[in-house]
C-alpha cells in the first residue's frame, strides 16, 4: 500500500466521519426543535406552571391569544415574557405574541386595529351619537353670539333703570363672550379622543355632556328664570320688555337643543368593557389575554409582590416575588367560567370577615383573583360609621344559574351587653339549611360550644348530622409537649404534613405543611342513609395526642391514655343527594392569622407562607363545593414553597473544599489507578 493510497483512504475516512457528525448534529437539532423539552431545577419551580394552571389549560374549550406589549427590557420583563411563552407551549388552545411598543409601531397599530374591529358594533351607536351632537356645541356658540348684540342694546337703553337686572345681563353677556374659547377647547378634546389609536368614545361623550349640562344649569336656566321674573313685573318699559321676551325665546330654543343633545348622549348604550380596556391597555408594559368573548389586561406591576422596605436589609437588593402566573391563571379562569360563582362569608356577630378589619382578607383576595364574587352577611346589627349600629340587611341572593358557597364562620359567644344579637346563631343555621335545600353548598367551621359543654344541643351540630358528620364541640384535640425542664405541657396546635388522598381537595396538598390551633374532633357516620358519602380531609394521630373534654376547666390538661392515639378527624367533606358540604372544626385555620404567617414570623405575602396548606385547602374546598373539580390542584401561589432547602454554612464550606481540592485529588487518584493497571498489564 503506497503512501498516496493511505492518504486517500484516511482522508475519505475523516470526511465520512465529519459528514456523519454533521448529519447527526443536524438530525439531533431538528428532533430537539420538534420535541421541545426543558427542565426547571429552581428551588421554587420558578419557571414552571403549577398543576392548577395545567389543568385549566387542558380544560379550555376555545382559543385564547396572549399579547405582550412591553417597551423596555430587564429581568422582570423577560420573566413575564417567558411565562407567557410557557402558557403557549403547554396549552394547545393558547398562542402568544410579543410586541415591542417602542420599535414595532406597525404591529402595534395593527393590534389596535384588530381591537377596534372587535368592538365596532358595540361602540357604533355611541360613536354616531358623539358625532351627531358635536353640532350642539356650535349651535350654543352661535346662539350666544347672536344674543350679545341685543344684550348690548339693552344695557345702553336709557329706559332700563333696574340696576340689578343690568348687572345680571352684563354677567350673562360676559359668560356668552367666554363660550367661544370654552367650546372650541372642548371640541378639540372631543376630536382628539376620537383620533386616538383606540378612540375614547366614553371620554368624548362625557366632555360634551359635562359642558352642555354646566351651561344649562349655570347659565341658560338661571337666565330664563331671571328674565321671566323681570317681564312678569311692571317696572320694564314696553320696548325693554319686548327685547327681554325675544331673548327668553332664543334662550329656551337653545336650552331645548342642549337638553335633547344631553338626553341623546345619556341614552346611548354604555360601552364600559371597551372603556375599561382602553384605559388598561394604554398603560406601559401590559399583557393582554384575548378570548372569544372577553379581554383581560394585566400590568407588569401586578405581576410582582414588592417586599416591605422595613424587612429588607440595608444595602441589599430586594428579591421581588413573581406572581404573574397567579394573575394570568385567575384571568383565564374568569374568562372560562359561564357564571361567576359567589362565596358568602356568614358570621353570627359583629366580626368582619372581609373589608375593614376583616379576618379572612387573604383568602378573600385569592377568591377574587379566581373570579369569585365575594360577599359577607350577618344577622346581627353592624356598627355604623358614626358608631351607631345599623340593622342587618337581607342575605345576598344568587342569580339564576349562579353557584353559591356559604362559608359559616365560628359562632360568637352571646354578648349580654348586646341583646339585639340574641338568636343570631340560630338564624344562621336556618339560612344555611334553606340554602342547602336550594342546591347551594356550604363550608362550616364549628368551634367549642358553651351549650355542648354542659350537655345542651348545638344547632349547627344538629344540622350536620344528616350529612354523616358529627362535630364533638365539647372537646379539643391536644398534643403533649416535653419541655426543656423534663416537664410536659399540653398544646392544641397541630401541625399536619400528611394528607388523605381519598378526595382531590387534599390530593393537591402533598408536601405542604398546615396547622390547626384549636381543633375539635369529628365523627363520621352514614348520616340519614340517603346516598351520603363522606371523606376525611384532615386526620391526626399519635400516642401523644388525645381529645380533652371541657379543656377550659383545666389549666394544664394531662395525657389521657384511655383516649390517646386517635386517629382524630378534624376536617371532612360530605356529599348527599347531589349537594356538598365541608366541615373544618377549627376557628382560625383559614384566617389571616395563619394564612399570612410567613417564615420566621415575617409576612407570607412577601416571604412565603409557613403553612401554605391552609390557604390551599380553603381554595380547593371552595372549588369542590362550587363544582369546579377540574380546577383543584396545587395553585400558582404554592410555587412559593421551596422544594430545595438552603445550604447550611457547614455544607457550603464542605462543598467549596470539595470543588477546590476534592476534584483535583480525584483526577490524580484516577491517573494513579490507570498507571497501576498499565504497569500490571
Amino acid at each position: 500500500e503506497t503512501q498516496r493510497s493511505r492518504r486517500v483512504k484516511f482522508g475519505l475516512n475523516v470526511a465520512v466521519a465529519v459528514a456523519a457528525v454533521v448529519a447527526i448534529a443536524v438530525l439531533v437539532n431538528w428532533i430537539a426543535s420538534r420535541q421541545f423539552v426543558r427542565y426547571d431545577f429552581t428551588a421554587t419551580r420558578k419557571y414552571s406552571l403549577s398543576p392548577q394552571t395545567l389543568n385549566l389549560l387542558g380544560d379550555l374549550k376555545s382559543d385564547h391569544r396572549f399579547m405582550t406589549l412591553f417597551s423596555r427590557g430587564g429581568p422582570y420583563i423577560e420573566q413575564a415574557r417567558d411565562l407567557v411563552d410557557e402558557y403557549a407551549r403547554r396549552g394547545k388552545r393558547v398562542t402568544a405574541e410579543h410586541i415591542d411598543t417602542g420599535r414595532e409601531l406597525g404591529r402595534l397599530e395593527a393590534f389596535y386595529a384588530s381591537l377596534r374591529k372587535r368592538y365596532e358594533d358595540e361602540v357604533a351607536p355611541l360613536h354616531q351619537a358623539v358625532l351627531d351632537n358635536r353640532s350642539a356645541l356650535h349651535t350654543v356658540q352661535q346662539s350666544a353670539s347672536r344674543l350679545l348684540e341685543p344684550m348690548g342694546r339693552l344695557l345702553d337703553d336709557a329706559t332700563l333703570t333696574d340696576e340689578e337686572l343690568k348687572r345680571f345681563i352684563q354677567s350673562v353677556a360676559q359668560a356668552f363672550a367666554r363660550f367661544g374659547g370654552d367650546i372650541d377647547a372642548i371640541d378639540k378634546q372631543v376630536l382628539d379622543s376620537l383620533d386616538q389609536p383606540l378612540p375614547r368614545y366614553g371620554q368624548a361623550k362625557q366632555n360634551i355632556v359635562s359642558l352642555l349640562g354646566a351651561l344649562d344649569e349655570k347659565v341658560f336656566t338661571p337666565a330664563i328664570e331671571r328674565f321671566g321674573r323681570a317681564v312678569a313685573g311692571d317696572q320694564l318699559s314696553p320696548s325693554v320688555k319686548n327685547s327681554v321676551l325675544g331673548m327668553i325665546d332664543s334662550l329656551k330654543r337653545t336650552r331645548t337643543g342642549i337638553q335633547q343633545a344631553v338626553a341623546t348622549l345619556t341614552d346611548a348604550p354604555a360601552i364600559e368593557a371597551y372603556d375599561q380596556l382602553v384605559g388598561q391597555i394604554e398603560q406601559p408594559d401590559v399583557v393582554a389575554l384575548i378570548g372569544p368573548d372577553q379581554i383581560r389586561v394585566i400590568g407588569i406591576g401586578e405581576m410582582f409582590r414588592e417586599p416591605d422596605p422595613q424587612q429588607v436589609e440595608p444595602g441589599r437588593q430586594p428579591q421581588l416575588r413573581f406572581q404573574g402566573e397567579e394573575k394570568i391563571t385567575g384571568a383565564l379562569m374568569s374568562m372560562s367560567l359561564e357564571h361567576q360563582p359567589m362565596v358568602v362569608f356568614v358570621t353570627s356577630g359583629q366580626t368582619q370577615a372581609i373589608g375593614y378589619r376583616g379576618q379572612f382578607q387573604q383568602v378573600a383576595a385569592r377568591l377574587r383573583s379566581a373570579s369569585f364574587q365575594v360577599e359577607q352577611w350577618s344577622p346581627s346589627p353592624q356598627p355604623g360609621p358614626m358608631g351607631a349600629a345599623t340593622p342587618a340587611g337581607p342575605p345576598p341572593q344568587p342569580q339564576p344559574g349562579q353557584k353559591a358557597v356559604w362559608v359559616v364562620l365560628p359562632a360568637e359567644a352571646p354578648d349580654p351587653m348586646n341583646p339585639t344579637g340574641a338568636g343570631a346563631a340560630g338564624r344562621v343555621v336556618g339560612l344555611i339549611q334553606e340554602r342547602l335545600d336550594a342546591g347551594d353548598a356550604a363550608m362550616v367551621m364549628p368551634t367549642l360550644s358553651q351549650s355542648a359543654r354542659f350537655g345542651g344541643p348545638d344547632p349547627l351540630a344538629q344540622m350536620l348530622e344528616p350529612w354523616g358528620i358529627t362535630p364533638q364541640v365539647d372537646r379539643v384535640v391536644l398534643r403533649e409537649l416535653e419541655m426543656p425542664n423534663n416537664q410536659t405541657q399540653a398544646t392544641s396546635q397541630l401541625e399536619v404534613f400528611d394528607w388523605p388522598d381519598g378526595l382531590s381537595v387534599t390530593q393537591a396538598l402533598a408536601g405542604m405543611p398546615g396547622v390547626f390551633l384549636q381543633a375539635c374532633p369529628l365523627v363520621l357516620g352514614s348520616g340519614d342513609g340517603q346516598g351520603v358519602e363522606t371523606w376525611p380531609l384532615v386526620q391526626v394521630s399519635g400516642r401523644d395526642m388525645w381529645a380533652q373534654h371541657d379543656p377550659q376547666s383545666q389549666p394544664n390538661p394531662k395525657l389521657d391514655p384511655a383516649t390517646a392515639g386517635g386517629p382524630f378527624v378534624i376536617a371532612a367533606a360530605a356529599q348527599r343527594q347531589g349537594g356538598r358540604i365541608i366541615v373544618v372544626a377549627d376557628p382560625a385555620w383559614a384566617s389571616d392569622q395563619i394564612t399570612n404567617y410567613g417564615q420566621q414570623g415575617l409576612p407570607a405575602e412577601i416571604f412565603g407562607a409557613a403553612f401554605p396548606a391552609n390557604a390551599e385547602l380553603f381554595m380547593n374546598s371552595v372549588y369542590w363545593l362550587a363544582g369546579l373539580d377540574q380546577l383543584i390542584a396545587a395553585s400558582p401561589r404554592s410555587q412559593d414553597i421551596r422544594r430545595v432547602g438552603s445550604i447550611s454554612p457547614t455544607g457550603l464550606t464542605a462543598l467549596r473544599w470539595a470543588l477546590m481540592a476534592g476534584m483535583p485529588l480525584g483526577v490524580v487518584a484516577v491517573g494513579v489507578g490507570v498507571w497501576v493497571v498499565r504497569q500490571r498489564g
